[in-house]
Formats: structure tokens, sequence, C-alpha cells
């Protein structure tokens, strides 16, 4: 399915025909229609078919678990200190130079 989708793409891009443009929005809304009610049966069957452990372990496995935050240190929290920092850095790696950069 996808691959006819693909190829009724490439077919509108060449002819750019009003049809063809159709024939890819049909090809392509089935497509994401069908995908979604495989992907919807698919997460059916693992709930049910698995216990609570087994299934979070299968959740956790496909990557649909929320994601840890990044802890910053709080050295780099405030962009003012950040910002001279980098600037002063900038400052003395130039004063020994014949350019000057303010």
């Amino acid at each position: 399915m996808m691959k006819l989708r693909d190829e009724a793409k490439a077919s509108f891009r060449h002819t750019k025909s009003r049809g063809g443009w159709e024939y890819y929005k049909s090809l392509r809304n089935l497509t994401n229609k069908t995908f979604r009610a495989e992907k919807r049966a698919y997460f059916d069957y693992i709930s049910r078919t698995r216990n609570s452990q087994s299934l979070w372990k299968h959740l956790n496995l496909l990557g649909l678990k929320k994601q840890e935050k990044i802890n910053i240190p709080s050295s780099l929290k405030d962009p003012d200190t950040l910002n001279n920092f980098f600037a002063r850095s900038v400052l003395n790696i130039n004063i020994g130079s014949s350019v000057r950069y303010a």
C-alpha cells in the first residue's frame, strides 16, 4: 500500500494533474487510516495477552516511555553568567593579537 502511495505521489509530481493529486490524496489517507488501525489493534493485542509487568517492559522497549529529564548543572542555569564567561574568554584570546574584537 505504501509503495502504491509513493508511486502515486511521484506520478503526481511528474504530471501535476488534478486527478493525480486526488488519487495520491486518497491513497495517502487510506494508508494513514490503515496504519492507525493496525497500530491500535497491535497495542490492544499486547495489552490483552500480557500481564502488567511484561506489558510495560514491552512498551519501554518500543520507546513509549517518557524520557528522563536532563538536569542542567546550576553553574549553567544563569545565561548571563555563561555569556560573560565566553565574552571574557574571547577578549583574553584577542589581547595578544593585532585584530581586536569588542
